[in-house]
């Protein structure tokens, strides 16, 4: 399980809406089971090594993209 911690930095953010991993070609490979005002958990305990993208939608349409490394 990958679970990332949404850290408020003002309050004009909005609550997260959704997470997706994809992998570099852009094929989906997992999104978000639970999404909390302050958590979002992905099963990634079948995901193979690598570099990835996770997309995360907040309610008000943002999205916002980071590269996420998985290392066994």
């Amino acid at each position: 399980m990958l679970q990332l911690m949404r850290h408020t930095n003002t309050q004009s953010e909005s609550p997260v809406n959704s997470a997706v991993l994809y992998d570099m070609f852009g094929q989906e490979k997992t999104a978000s089971q639970t999404v909390s005002n302050n958590s979002i958990i992905l099963d990634v305990g079948n995901i193979t090594e690598g570099i990835y993208i996770l997309k995360i939608t907040g309610n008000n349409g943002i999205e916002v993209t980071k590269h996420i490394s998985i290392k066994r």
